[in-house]
């Protein structure tokens, strides 16, 4: 006698194993992308906050902006700490900013030159991004912002 009952009952548990082992492994790839897609979307978002709050800042010092206070971000000695802020829009947190907590520095490099420092963390994703600036506070020129980190 043959055991063709017993040899389809295997070839079909085979196959279903085959087909959730497939399964499994699409869908892991799948949330990995998605994961990957989000954190890089936060970062991003963390760049583009430390880019806005190095122009603002930057304007701010050179009075460009002459609604606030200039003074405020100058060192007295060799490095002032901005310590979590956040930037605004007319007046009222913007809520594009809400999930991103920014610290920074602003230092004097030398006689002539100032380098701010921007850490943009993205609390939502846990994402961070750095980015620096340094102006020739003699000149006119235009800040020259760093590479994006």
């Amino acid at each position: 006698m043959k055991n063709n009952r017993g040899s389809t009952i295997t070839a079909v548990i085979v196959i279903t194993l085959v087909v959730m082992i497939l399964s499994g492994t699409m869908l892991s790839m799948a949330y990995s992308y998605y994961m990957h897609s989000y954190k890089e979307i936060y970062t991003r978002q963390a760049s583009l906050c430390a880019s806005s709050a190095c122009e603002i800042i930057g304007k701010t010092i050179h009075n460009a902006d002459s609604q606030t206070d200039y003074q405020q971000f100058i060192p007295k000695d060799h490095t002032k700490t901005l310590s979590n802020f956040t930037l605004t829009k007319d007046g009222k947190n913007a809520d594009i900013y809400k999930d991103v907590q920014m610290n920074g520095t602003v230092e004097i490099v030398d006689a002539k030159t100032l380098k701010i420092t921007i850490n943009a963390t993205y609390k939502t994703g846990q994402a961070t991004s750095t980015l620096t600036m340094l102006k020739d506070k003699e000149t006119d020129s235009q800040w020259q912002m760093g590479k994006l980190k």
